[in-house]
């Protein structure tokens, strides 16, 4: 089919042309395939399929499935914790693949509230739970992205604990990243071979936190987040030597401070506010809603906007080399402007199609 094409596109495009020889007339036609396999989105759907565990940053629907609709209720939007599509959606249309939560008979397992383990906590499986599900009935496809993202959670129940227990609040940090581990280590071992892993974000930066103005605090939400990461960081290390799979790697953590720094070059103007000031935690509803979520960081006190997903998705697809649209459409167009400026230049013997 792509042969037809290109060959119609040369013959009607160039029809009335003259150049040089069979050689350009093939370096023409190379040019418009290029293109067409770019286009068709072949460059960026090198995975087969994508598949999502984690806690309410990317879950799809399964809390509301699993709550009949209450959580989250409306402001929420459709099953996200957000007022719109969140990075999962994202990055999904980006690959060109669903992203229907697990029980509708999808491939995003995450649940809203999850920890890192295989507890069921409420209506939430947690991490561990969820790959344990996913592996006890299914071969993992080798080609297909995997994306493990949690830590945030427990990073909270840390934080509580610390008041009463700083070393066993630490103990708490070291578990989960030891379950982001086995939780990767079970996936590479039922087959998946390519992983996308975000680390968590800086909870210091969140309104739970920052709105209380309370200096040691932030001191430890920071603080835990950073051993966090760098324990996960080490894992990660560990995890590719030990069983030859690619990480791909997100900084949560420094997109979010960037934001947070500099909300201006994001199109935010409020880093510090949930536009929606509503129950967060048990879903009674009540609040208000801003009239501009789009240039808020957050949605409520804890969860991001779509408008912060949208640039969370945006920088895992940099860091998934998924080329962005403008660049498809600009490389295209360079390829064709490449064919007719060498064929403009065509000075010897001439051979008309």
């Amino acid at each position: 089919m792509k042969t037809l094409i290109f060959n119609w596109l040369t013959r009607s495009l160039f029809k009335n042309t003259i150049i040089k020889t069979p050689v350009k007339l093939r370096y023409i036609q190379s040019c418009l395939l290029l293109s067409i396999f770019i286009s068709s989105g072949a460059w960026a759907t090198a995975f087969s399929n994508l598949y999502v565990f984690g806690d309410s940053l990317s879950d799809t629907g399964n809390v509301s499935l699993l709550t009949g609709g209450a959580v989250p209720n409306a402001p929420y939007y459709a099953g996200r914790l957000s007022n719109g599509p969140n990075y999962v959606d994202d990055l999904g249309a980006k690959l060109g693949f669903s992203t229907l939560p697990s029980l509708m008979g999808g491939t995003n397992y995450a649940n809203g509230g999850a920890r890192t383990d295989s507890h069921f906590l409420g209506p939430t499986y947690g991490i561990l739970g969820q790959v344990n599900s996913y592996v006890s009935s299914l071969s993992a496809d080798p080609n297909a992205l995997y994306i493990v993202f949690g830590g945030a959670n427990d990073i909270q129940d840390a934080i509580a604990a610390s008041i009463n227990n700083f070393g066993a609040a630490q103990s708490l940090v070291t578990a989960a990243v030891n379950n982001i581990d086995t939780a990767l280590r079970n996936l590479a071992n039922d087959g998946a071979k390519q992983f996308l892993v975000p680390n968590t974000p800086d909870l210091a930066m969140v309104p739970r936190v920052s709105m209380l103005g309370i200096t040691s605090l932030s001191f430890v939400a920071n603080l835990f987040a950073t051993q966090f990461n760098t324990l996960l960081d080490s894992k990660l290390n560990t995890l590719q030597i030990d069983l030859g799979v690619n990480i791909t790697r997100f900084d949560t953590f420094s997109v979010l401070n960037d934001v947070v720094a500099n909300p201006g070059n994001f199109g935010i103007t409020n880093v510090t506010d949930p536009c929606y000031t509503g129950d967060d935690q048990n879903f009674t509803g009540g609040g208000t809603v801003c009239s501009n979520p789009d240039q808020y960081a957050f949605w409520d006190t804890i969860h991001p906007t779509a408008q912060l997903h949208q640039i969370l998705a945006n920088g895992m697809a940099r860091a998934l080399q998924i080329p962005e649209p403008d660049t498809i459409f600009l490389l295209i167009s360079g390829l064709i402007g490449v064919a007719l400026l060498r064929m403009n230049r065509i000075v010897t013997r001439q051979v008309r199609i």
